[in-house]
């Protein structure tokens, strides 16, 4: 059984192998974020060039799954697949690209005050 650097490395060399064509070239990156009670999850990241906006999948439900005995490439053809579900026709990288451009949007800004 893997250890967690090496179940990470896995779906890091291996999830291209599931995703479609146009993630050939994607980067793949592990962020560390700390949310709610200092909470640290750890999300895997699939960009493919162009794109600045990307879900961050958090895998500690994916580890738990690896330590409880299911398959690490079915684990990796559920996150490929999470990816996909993900990827949103229509905000592509020339709308990622205008989000980016602060004189582009700046009339669109409101702050909400909750």
């Amino acid at each position: 059984m893997m250890n967690r650097k090496e179940f990470q490395q896995y779906l890091q060399e291996t999830i291209k192998d599931l995703l479609p064509e146009s993630y050939a070239d994607a980067k793949i990156t592990f962020n560390e974020v700390i949310k709610n009670n200092d909470t640290h999850l750890t999300g895997i990241s699939i960009a493919r060039p162009g794109e600045h906006v990307v879900p961050n999948i958090y895998i500690e439900n994916f580890w738990n799954d690896y330590q409880n005995g299911k398959n690490i490439d079915e684990i990796v053809g559920d996150i490929a697949d999470m990816r996909i579900e993900y990827d949103t026709p229509g905000i592509g990288p020339e709308v990622t690209q205008k989000l980016m451009n602060y004189d582009a949007v700046k009339e669109s800004l409101q702050i909400r005050l909750c």
